[in-house]
C-alpha cells in the first residue's frame, strides 16, 4: 500500500492492495491490542529486515507469561540501503529498533531480550560479543553501539 503514495507511481487499486487493506482491518479489529508499558516487566525487542524495509516490535512479558506488544515501527530502505548485504540489513534493523524505542530500553536495571531471525548476528550482538576482524566496517561500528 505504501507504494501508492509515491508521486512517481500511477495510483491503481488492485486485488493485491485490497487483500493488504483487508488484512490490516482484520488485525486492527483483533485482540492483538497494544498494552501499556510496565517498567518492571521483561522487555523484548524483535526486529526483521526485508529487501524493501525494516520492522521492529517492542513488547513485554506479562505476569501470566504472555508477550504483548507495546509498539510497532517500520520504515522503507533508501536506495543505498537496498544494496546492503542481508546481514547488514538485519544489523540496520537492530540499530533502527534500538534507536526507535530507546525510551523503553536505556537505563533499565535488567537487560532486554533481542529477537532476530538472522543467526550470524548473534555472534556480534549476543552476550559473548566478539566481532571478527574481517567483518564489514558498518558491522564493526554497529557492534560498538
Amino acid at each position: 500500500l505504501y507504494n501508492l503514495l509515491k508521486k512517481s507511481k500511477r495510483w491503481e487499486w488492485t486485488a493485491e492492495h485490497e487483500n493488504a487493506f483487508t488484512t490490516i482491518k482484520k488485525i486492527l479489529c483483533s485482540d492483538q491490542t497494544l498494552t501499556h508499558f510496565n517498567p518492571k516487566a521483561k522487555i523484548v525487542l524483535t526486529v526483521d529486515a526485508s529487501p524493501n524495509g525494516l520492522g521492529a516490535i517492542i513488547s513485554q512479558i506479562d505476569s501470566d507469561g504472555v508477550e504483548r506488544p507495546i509498539s510497532f515501527a517500520s520504515r522503507t530502505l533508501n536506495a543505498a540501503e537496498k544494496h546492503y548485504a542481508q546481514i547488514q540489513k538485519e544489523a540496520t534493523a537492530i540499530i533502527y529498533g534500538v534507536r526507535r524505542f530507546h525510551q523503553y530500553l536505556y537505563g533499565r536495571s535488567e537487560p532486554f531480550v533481542l529477537g532476530t531471525d538472522h543467526k550470524p548476528l548473534i555472534s556480534i550482538f549476543g552476550p559473548h560479543k566478539g566481532i571478527p576482524e574481517v567483518s564489514a566496517n558498518r558491522l564493526q561500528r554497529y557492534a560498538m553501539l
